[in-house]
Protein backbone atom coordinates (compact mmCIF):
# COMPACT_ATOMS: atom_id res chain seq x y z
CA UNK A 1 0.00 0.00 0.00
CA UNK A 2 2.81 2.41 0.92
CA UNK A 3 4.55 1.71 -2.39
CA UNK A 4 1.36 2.48 -4.34
CA UNK A 5 0.90 5.78 -2.49
CA UNK A 6 4.55 6.64 -3.14
CA UNK A 7 4.21 6.02 -6.87
CA UNK A 8 1.05 8.14 -7.06
CA UNK A 9 2.81 10.97 -5.23
CA UNK A 10 5.75 10.88 -7.65
CA UNK A 11 3.39 11.04 -10.66
CA UNK A 12 1.56 14.02 -9.14
CA UNK A 13 4.87 15.80 -8.56
CA UNK A 14 5.95 15.31 -12.18
CA UNK A 15 2.62 16.53 -13.60
CA UNK A 16 2.53 19.56 -11.31
CA UNK A 17 6.12 20.51 -12.05
CA UNK A 18 5.42 20.54 -15.79
CA UNK A 19 2.30 22.65 -15.27
CA UNK A 20 3.89 25.09 -12.85
CA UNK A 21 6.93 26.14 -14.87
CA UNK A 22 4.91 28.62 -16.92
CA UNK A 23 4.96 32.06 -15.29
CA UNK A 24 2.11 34.53 -14.91
CA UNK A 25 2.53 37.59 -17.16
CA UNK A 26 -0.62 39.53 -16.23
CA UNK A 27 -0.72 42.22 -13.55
CA UNK A 28 -2.16 41.08 -10.23
CA UNK A 29 -4.55 43.69 -8.74
CA UNK A 30 -4.30 41.87 -5.39
CA UNK A 31 -0.51 42.16 -5.28
CA UNK A 32 -0.86 44.17 -2.04
CA UNK A 33 -1.94 40.98 -0.26
CA UNK A 34 1.05 38.94 -1.40
CA UNK A 35 3.04 40.17 1.62
CA UNK A 36 3.74 37.27 4.05
CA UNK A 37 1.26 37.42 6.91
CA UNK A 38 3.74 36.84 9.73
CA UNK A 39 7.41 37.08 10.61
CA UNK A 40 8.11 33.36 10.29
CA UNK A 41 6.75 33.21 6.71
CA UNK A 42 8.46 36.55 5.99
CA UNK A 43 11.92 35.38 7.05
CA UNK A 44 11.46 32.10 5.14
CA UNK A 45 10.51 34.18 2.04
CA UNK A 46 7.15 32.41 1.78
CA UNK A 47 8.80 29.10 0.92
CA UNK A 48 7.04 27.23 3.76
CA UNK A 49 3.92 26.28 1.77
CA UNK A 50 4.31 22.78 3.22
CA UNK A 51 4.67 23.84 6.89
CA UNK A 52 3.17 27.28 7.52
CA UNK A 53 3.03 29.00 10.90
CA UNK A 54 0.72 28.21 13.80
CA UNK A 55 -2.02 30.83 13.99
CA UNK A 56 -1.51 31.82 10.34
CA UNK A 57 -1.76 28.44 8.55
CA UNK A 58 -4.42 29.57 6.04
CA UNK A 59 -2.15 32.27 4.56
CA UNK A 60 0.59 29.77 3.67
CA UNK A 61 -1.74 26.93 2.68
CA UNK A 62 -5.30 26.24 3.94
CA UNK A 63 -4.54 22.51 3.81
CA UNK A 64 -2.31 23.06 6.86
CA UNK A 65 -5.27 24.00 9.07
CA UNK A 66 -5.83 20.44 10.41
CA UNK A 67 -2.43 20.88 12.11
CA UNK A 68 -4.03 23.47 14.41
CA UNK A 69 -4.12 22.64 18.08
CA UNK A 70 -7.00 24.13 20.07
CA UNK A 71 -7.65 27.85 19.61
CA UNK A 72 -4.69 29.72 18.16
CA UNK A 73 -4.61 33.52 17.89
CA UNK A 74 -2.11 35.49 15.84
CA UNK A 75 -1.41 39.11 15.00
CA UNK A 76 1.38 40.85 13.09
CA UNK A 77 2.56 44.29 12.03
CA UNK A 78 4.81 44.92 9.04
CA UNK A 79 6.80 48.13 8.54
CA UNK A 80 8.05 48.15 4.97
CA UNK A 81 10.19 50.52 2.96
CA UNK A 82 8.55 53.25 0.83
CA UNK A 83 6.00 54.03 3.60
CA UNK A 84 4.19 50.69 3.15
CA UNK A 85 2.67 48.74 6.01
CA UNK A 86 0.34 45.84 6.75
CA UNK A 87 -1.50 44.46 9.77
CA UNK A 88 -2.96 40.97 10.25
CA UNK A 89 -5.39 39.43 12.74
CA UNK A 90 -5.97 35.67 12.62
CA UNK A 91 -7.77 32.95 14.56
CA UNK A 92 -7.35 29.21 13.91
CA UNK A 93 -9.74 26.78 15.61
CA UNK A 94 -9.37 23.01 15.47
CA UNK A 95 -12.43 20.79 14.95
CA UNK A 96 -11.48 17.31 16.18
CA UNK A 97 -10.81 14.75 15.00
CA UNK A 98 -9.53 15.87 11.59
CA UNK A 99 -10.65 19.39 10.59
CA UNK A 100 -10.17 23.06 11.41
CA UNK A 101 -11.61 26.47 10.57
CA UNK A 102 -10.04 29.95 10.56
CA UNK A 103 -11.05 33.57 10.20
CA UNK A 104 -8.59 36.36 9.40
CA UNK A 105 -8.17 39.91 8.19
CA UNK A 106 -5.31 41.78 6.51
CA UNK A 107 -5.04 45.55 6.09
CA UNK A 108 -2.27 46.77 3.80
CA UNK A 109 -1.48 50.07 2.14
CA UNK A 110 0.78 53.07 1.66
CA UNK A 111 0.99 56.42 3.45
CA UNK A 112 2.46 59.83 2.61
CA UNK A 113 1.76 59.62 -1.12
CA UNK A 114 2.75 62.96 -2.64
CA UNK A 115 -0.10 64.46 -4.69
CA UNK A 116 0.59 66.69 -7.70
CA UNK A 117 -1.52 68.99 -9.85
CA UNK A 118 -1.62 69.20 -13.66
CA UNK A 119 1.48 71.46 -13.58
CA UNK A 120 3.42 68.88 -11.52
CA UNK A 121 3.37 71.04 -8.42
CA UNK A 122 3.18 69.33 -5.03
CA UNK A 123 -0.28 69.37 -3.46
CA UNK A 124 -1.20 67.39 -0.37
CA UNK A 125 -0.23 63.97 0.96
CA UNK A 126 -2.58 61.01 0.59
CA UNK A 127 -2.95 57.62 2.25
CA UNK A 128 -4.43 54.47 0.77
CA UNK A 129 -5.21 51.03 2.15
CA UNK A 130 -7.09 47.89 1.19
CA UNK A 131 -8.69 45.30 3.47
CA UNK A 132 -8.88 41.55 2.89
CA UNK A 133 -11.19 39.32 4.94
CA UNK A 134 -10.95 35.54 4.77
CA UNK A 135 -12.78 32.45 6.05
CA UNK A 136 -10.85 29.18 5.74
CA UNK A 137 -11.50 25.48 6.11
CA UNK A 138 -9.16 22.50 6.24
CA UNK A 139 -9.71 18.75 6.54
CA UNK A 140 -7.55 15.67 6.72
CA UNK A 141 -8.60 12.93 4.27
CA UNK A 142 -6.38 10.29 5.79
CA UNK A 143 -2.90 9.62 7.03
CA UNK A 144 -1.14 11.24 4.08
CA UNK A 145 -3.36 13.91 2.50
CA UNK A 146 -4.96 17.18 3.70
CA UNK A 147 -7.08 19.64 1.73
CA UNK A 148 -8.15 23.22 2.38
CA UNK A 149 -10.08 26.21 1.02
CA UNK A 150 -9.93 29.99 1.53
CA UNK A 151 -12.92 32.20 0.73
CA UNK A 152 -11.78 35.81 0.67
CA UNK A 153 -13.11 39.26 -0.11
CA UNK A 154 -11.43 42.65 -0.44
CA UNK A 155 -12.54 46.26 -0.16
CA UNK A 156 -11.03 49.70 -0.74
CA UNK A 157 -12.49 53.20 -0.89
CA UNK A 158 -10.76 56.28 -2.31
CA UNK A 159 -13.47 58.85 -1.61
CA UNK A 160 -10.89 61.33 -0.33
CA UNK A 161 -8.51 61.00 -3.25
CA UNK A 162 -8.88 64.71 -4.01
CA UNK A 163 -8.82 65.79 -0.37
CA UNK A 164 -10.49 69.09 0.56
CA UNK A 165 -10.68 70.10 -3.11
CA UNK A 166 -13.15 67.30 -3.93
CA UNK A 167 -16.09 69.66 -4.54
CA UNK A 168 -17.57 67.37 -7.20
CA UNK A 169 -17.63 64.39 -4.77
CA UNK A 170 -15.45 62.27 -7.04
CA UNK A 171 -14.83 58.78 -5.67
CA UNK A 172 -13.15 55.51 -6.57
CA UNK A 173 -13.91 52.23 -4.83
CA UNK A 174 -13.40 48.55 -5.45
CA UNK A 175 -14.41 45.23 -4.00
CA UNK A 176 -13.50 41.68 -4.91
CA UNK A 177 -14.00 38.04 -4.07
CA UNK A 178 -11.76 35.05 -4.61
CA UNK A 179 -10.79 31.54 -3.59
CA UNK A 180 -7.62 29.66 -2.71
CA UNK A 181 -7.23 25.90 -2.66
CA UNK A 182 -4.51 23.81 -1.09
CA UNK A 183 -3.26 20.23 -0.80
CA UNK A 184 -0.72 18.78 1.62
CA UNK A 185 1.08 15.43 1.16
CA UNK A 186 2.92 14.00 4.15
CA UNK A 187 3.90 10.49 3.09
CA UNK A 188 6.32 9.57 5.87
CA UNK A 189 9.22 10.91 7.89
CA UNK A 190 11.61 9.55 5.24
CA UNK A 191 10.16 11.78 2.49
CA UNK A 192 9.86 15.58 2.18
CA UNK A 193 6.48 17.10 3.05
CA UNK A 194 4.87 18.57 -0.08
CA UNK A 195 2.47 21.52 -0.16
CA UNK A 196 0.54 22.89 -3.16
CA UNK A 197 -1.47 26.11 -3.18
CA UNK A 198 -3.59 27.66 -5.93
CA UNK A 199 -4.29 31.34 -5.19
CA UNK A 200 -7.04 33.55 -6.64
CA UNK A 201 -9.04 30.83 -8.40
CA UNK A 202 -12.04 32.48 -10.08
CA UNK A 203 -11.11 35.80 -8.48
CA UNK A 204 -11.95 39.31 -9.67
CA UNK A 205 -11.97 42.92 -8.48
CA UNK A 206 -14.91 45.20 -9.36
CA UNK A 207 -14.16 48.92 -9.75
CA UNK A 208 -16.65 51.75 -9.40
CA UNK A 209 -15.40 55.11 -10.72
CA UNK A 210 -17.30 58.31 -10.06
CA UNK A 211 -15.03 60.78 -11.86
CA UNK A 212 -17.36 62.22 -14.50
CA UNK A 213 -21.06 62.78 -15.06
CA UNK A 214 -21.72 59.24 -16.32
CA UNK A 215 -19.43 57.31 -14.01
CA UNK A 216 -17.84 54.01 -14.93
CA UNK A 217 -17.62 50.44 -13.65
CA UNK A 218 -15.61 47.46 -14.80
CA UNK A 219 -14.30 44.07 -13.63
CA UNK A 220 -10.61 43.25 -13.35
CA UNK A 221 -9.64 39.58 -13.34
CA UNK A 222 -7.06 38.36 -10.83
CA UNK A 223 -4.56 35.88 -12.34
CA UNK A 224 -4.19 32.49 -10.68
CA UNK A 225 -0.91 31.94 -8.86
CA UNK A 226 0.44 28.42 -8.34
CA UNK A 227 2.81 27.60 -5.52
CA UNK A 228 4.50 24.28 -4.90
CA UNK A 229 6.90 23.80 -2.03
CA UNK A 230 8.48 21.11 0.09
CA UNK A 231 10.50 20.88 3.26
CA UNK A 232 12.68 18.19 4.72
CA UNK A 233 13.55 17.82 8.40
CA UNK A 234 17.31 17.33 8.54
CA UNK A 235 17.12 16.84 12.32
CA UNK A 236 14.46 17.48 14.95
CA UNK A 237 15.78 21.05 15.20
CA UNK A 238 16.52 21.98 11.58
CA UNK A 239 14.74 21.97 8.20
CA UNK A 240 15.33 23.11 4.64
CA UNK A 241 12.65 24.57 2.34
CA UNK A 242 12.31 24.74 -1.46
CA UNK A 243 9.50 26.49 -3.33
CA UNK A 244 8.40 27.42 -6.85
CA UNK A 245 6.10 30.43 -7.32
CA UNK A 246 4.94 31.01 -10.91
CA UNK A 247 4.20 34.69 -10.29
CA UNK A 248 7.95 35.24 -10.64
CA UNK A 249 9.14 35.27 -14.22
CA UNK A 250 11.47 32.29 -14.32
CA UNK A 251 11.21 28.54 -14.81
CA UNK A 252 12.96 27.16 -11.77
CA UNK A 253 12.71 26.87 -8.02
CA UNK A 254 13.03 30.44 -6.78
CA UNK A 255 12.69 30.38 -2.98
CA UNK A 256 15.08 28.65 -0.59
CA UNK A 257 15.18 28.77 3.20
CA UNK A 258 16.67 27.16 6.26
CA UNK A 259 15.47 27.13 9.85
CA UNK A 260 17.07 25.94 13.06
CA UNK A 261 15.54 25.70 16.54
CA UNK A 262 17.20 25.40 19.91
CA UNK A 263 17.13 22.07 21.69
CA UNK A 264 14.34 23.33 23.94
CA UNK A 265 12.65 25.12 20.99
CA UNK A 266 12.45 28.34 23.01
CA UNK A 267 14.43 30.19 20.35
CA UNK A 268 15.10 29.73 16.67
CA UNK A 269 16.75 31.28 13.62
CA UNK A 270 15.39 31.57 10.06
CA UNK A 271 17.27 32.37 6.83
CA UNK A 272 15.76 32.68 3.37
CA UNK A 273 16.42 33.95 -0.13
CA UNK A 274 14.07 34.54 -3.07
CA UNK A 275 15.47 34.80 -6.60
CA UNK A 276 13.25 37.19 -8.55
CA UNK A 277 15.54 37.42 -11.59
CA UNK A 278 19.27 37.49 -12.32
CA UNK A 279 19.64 41.03 -10.98
CA UNK A 280 17.08 40.88 -8.16
CA UNK A 281 17.68 38.68 -5.13
CA UNK A 282 15.72 39.11 -1.90
CA UNK A 283 17.52 37.87 1.24
CA UNK A 284 15.62 37.66 4.53
CA UNK A 285 16.22 36.57 8.08
CA UNK A 286 14.48 36.40 11.43
CA UNK A 287 14.22 34.71 14.80
CA UNK A 288 11.66 33.91 17.47
CA UNK A 289 11.34 33.57 21.21
CA UNK A 290 8.80 31.18 22.70
CA UNK A 291 7.48 31.02 26.25
CA UNK A 292 4.87 28.81 27.86
CA UNK A 293 2.05 31.14 26.82
CA UNK A 294 3.08 32.83 23.56
CA UNK A 295 5.58 33.01 20.71
CA UNK A 296 7.09 36.25 19.40
CA UNK A 297 8.60 36.34 15.89
CA UNK A 298 10.69 39.04 14.21
CA UNK A 299 11.74 39.11 10.57
CA UNK A 300 13.42 41.50 8.14
CA UNK A 301 14.58 41.67 4.54
CA UNK A 302 16.92 44.02 2.68
CA UNK A 303 14.73 44.60 -0.39
CA UNK A 304 15.40 43.38 -3.90
CA UNK A 305 15.74 46.77 -5.65
CA UNK A 306 17.60 48.92 -3.10
CA UNK A 307 14.29 50.18 -1.71
CA UNK A 308 15.34 49.77 1.91
CA UNK A 309 14.90 47.37 4.82
CA UNK A 310 11.47 46.04 5.83
CA UNK A 311 10.60 44.76 9.33
CA UNK A 312 7.81 42.58 10.66
CA UNK A 313 6.73 41.55 14.16
CA UNK A 314 4.20 38.81 14.86
CA UNK A 315 2.82 37.22 17.99
CA UNK A 316 0.65 34.17 18.58
CA UNK A 317 -0.63 32.13 21.49
CA UNK A 318 -2.75 29.02 21.95
CA UNK A 319 -5.63 28.37 24.34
Amino acid sequence: MDKVVGNILIKILVILFIGLIFPVERTNPWILFSIPSNANDFSLVGSNVSEGTAGFYQFANPALLPNSNGKNFGTSYTMMSLDRSSQVLSVNYSLPPNAAVAISMMRTGTSDIQGRDIFNNNTELFNHHEILGMISFGISFGKYINGGLNIKTSYSNLDNIFGDNNEANYSISNNGIGFDGGILFNYSELYPVLGIKLENVGSAKNWSLNIDEQGNAYEEKVPVTYKIGAHYNITNQSSIFLCKDNSINNFFLNSFAFKVDSQSKNMGLRLGVKIINKSQILPASGFYYSSRFFRLHYGFNFGSANEGISHIFSWNFTL
